[in-house]
């Protein structure tokens, strides 16, 4: 996109618009020196527009000592901006900038923000603003196409409010705190949020020396039914946290983790294609990719590389989701995690019934005629090249369901499990074939379902 240098261009490429003003305009006072307070003088521009308006930000540094509070129905904005230019405020750059202590360094007026929007300018903590952005009830807002950076604690937070859309947004040098309760530098809240391309980054420099407490989070999702894709945190005690229920998240990274990458504490999430580079950096505890302690979660196709110390890649504690088997969570498509053992899972904590995750890969050795389904979801058999006998599935809880794969060596007993004909049954390659436990009168017997 070419730079756009006037109020002339900027109505061009916006000429849509009801109304077009600028920073620069007489009328509005507002300093261009890129050193004075401009604060007073954009927040009463902020309040004087009508609904509809978009503001122009040139390419300059704007310092402002008290937060700019946006309004219902306006949009600043730079449509020339390239987010990842900005560093502290250079040549041609839009930025607001924090020049004393302040909460947040564009916030609301405490109430209902509705239909505003931040889009291609930039915004400094100048190491004195808590947040960058920070939303109590936004709705149908945007934050797009830029960086926020040098902030104490969070980039961006939006509490509550729904349809709002942030959209290829950086966070550079923020979480510089240490924390005793759990703080997001990206904090998510509310419902039908549209959140994609959104990169936050810890301090680097500072990451290697942290003793990880999980509180200090790269992105906390804890809303309800967003949209959330192609984001990236690094540098954090925790990667990512998901709080909130029915969230649809593809591709979403952690990396260079301290502690856990994933932690999954919500319910009926779809967690699809997401990954976990360098996680559980800290070794003096046990940290996991993926810490799940929520349930009737599907995550699928999950990426877990280079995982360190005393680190299960996926643990799950079914302590909170009762004795029900349909309250499990559900795993798929786990051929993309390297060193891929019965070590890589932990269960812990399904009250009545055997500890289980609800798609745990069991491997037994080559040619083993006796396998062990407590734990099992899915159970792979290699029949070492021979005729092998599947004689004996020990373990099973009341509705456990597995599927049994085979390379076409076994064959299936039938005092193993009561077989669809009552008979031995030969078991075809790469085909699963699927057993229930039901609790009866012998103490537990596994089925064939179909």
């Amino acid at each position: 996109m070419s730079k756009l240098t006037s109020l002339e261009d900027a109505a061009k490429a916006f000429g849509s618009r009801p109304r077009i003003e600028s920073f620069e305009s007489p009328k509005w006072g507002i300093p261009q020196d890129q050193s004075s307070d401009c604060a007073p003088a954009i927040n009463a521009m902020l309040a004087s527009v009508p609904p509809g308006t978009a503001i122009y930000v040139p390419g300059k540094t704007y310092m402002v000592k008290t937060p700019v509070i946006m309004r219902d129905g306006v949009e600043i904005f730079n449509p020339s901006s390239q987010f990842k230019e900005v560093e502290w405020g250079g040549q041609g750059i839009p930025l607001i900038k924090a020049d004393a202590p302040m909460g947040a360094v564009i916030t609301d007026a405490g109430g209902t923000l509705n239909k505003s929007g931040i889009n291609g300018v930039n915004i400094s903590g100048g190491n004195f603003a808590k947040r960058g952005v920070y939303w109590h009830m936004a709705n149908s807002c945007i934050v797009a196409n830029c960086q926020i950076n040098v902030v104490i604690d969070e980039y961006i937070v939006i509490d509550d409010g729904s349809a709002s859309s942030i959209d290829n947004v950086q966070g550079l040098n923020g979480m510089q705190g240490t924390y005793t309760s759990d703080v997001a530098s990206f904090d998510l809240g509310g419902w039908d949020q549209y959140i994609t391309r959104v990169e936050v980054s810890g301090n680097p420099v500072t990451w290697p020396s942290w003793k990880s407490s999980g509180h200090q989070i790269g992105i906390r999702f804890r809303g309800t039914n967003a949209f959330i894709d192609k984001c990236v945190s690094e540098f954090f005690e925790t990667g990512v946290k998901v709080t909130g229920n029915l969230n649809h998240i593809t591709s979403v990274r952690a990396d260079h983790v301290a502690g856990h990458g994933w932690v999954i504490d919500g319910g009926s999430n779809g967690i699809v294609g997401c990954s976990v580079d360098r996680a559980g950096q800290q070794t003096a505890a046990t940290y996991s990719a993926f810490q799940v302690t929520g349930f009737r979660n599907i995550v699928s196709a999950p990426h877990v590389d280079m995982a360190s110390g005393s680190l299960k890649y996926i643990y799950e504690d079914g302590s909170a989701g009762g004795t029900a088997l349909a309250m499990r969570n559900e795993w798929t498509g786990l051929g993309a995690c390297p060193d891929y053992t019965d070590s890589f899972f932990k269960a812990d904590g399904w009250a009545g019934s055997a500890p289980q995750l609800s798609r745990h890969v069991q491997r037994p050795p080559a040619g083993a005629n006796v396998i062990d389904a407590t734990n099992a979801g899915i159970i792979l058999l290699d029949s070492g090249g021979s005729s092998v006998n599947l004689d004996t599935i020990k373990g099973g809880s009341n509705g456990q369901v597995i599927d049994v794969i085979s390379d076409g060596g076994y064959t299936l007993k039938s005092w193993a499990c009561k077989t669809r004909t009552g008979a031995d049954m030969p078991m075809p390659a790469g085909l699963p074939i699927t057993l229930v436990f039901v609790n009866d009168t012998d103490g537990g017997t596994w089925y064939m379902r179909g």
